[in-house]
C-alpha cells in the first residue's frame, strides 16, 4: 500500500488472513475450514486442505510479485476448479519467459 495519494513510500501490510483461518478452523472441524484469500494466490497446500502458515504467506507474495513483474498470474483456468488444480499438476512458469 501507498503511505498517501501519490506518495513515495510503499508499506507492505499484513492482513493477518493466515491466522484468521487457522482461529475458524481451531473453532470447526478441520474439514470444513473456511478458505480465507484470493483463489489466485492460495498455496497449494491450503487448496489440499492443510492449515496456512508463514510459508502460504510467502507463496502469496510470490504470486504477487509475479503479477507484477509479468503483468499476468502464474497460474490460469476458466473457472475456479481449474484455477486452483492447475497449481497442484503444472509447474510454475518461469517469469523470463
Amino acid at each position: 500500500m501507498v503511505d498517501e495519494p501519490g506518495g513515495q513510500r510503499a508499506v507492505v501490510t499484513d492482513f493477518g488472513l493466515a491466522r484468521l483461518a487457522s482461529e475458524a478452523g481451531a473453532k470447526r472441524q478441520p474439514h470444513l475450514r473456511p478458505l480465507m484469500g484470493s483463489l489466485a494466490s492460495l498455496a497449494p497446500e491450503v487448496l489440499q486442505g492443510e492449515e496456512p502458515g508463514t510459508l502460504s504467506d510467502i507463496y502469496a507474495l510470490g504470486v504477487l510479485l509475479f503479477e507484477m513483474v509479468t503483468a499476468r498470474l502464474p497460474f490460469e483456468g476458466k473457472g475456479p476448479t481449474e484455477l486452483a488444480a492447475s497449481r497442484l499438476v503444472e509447474a510454475p512458469p518461469s517469469p523470463r519467459r
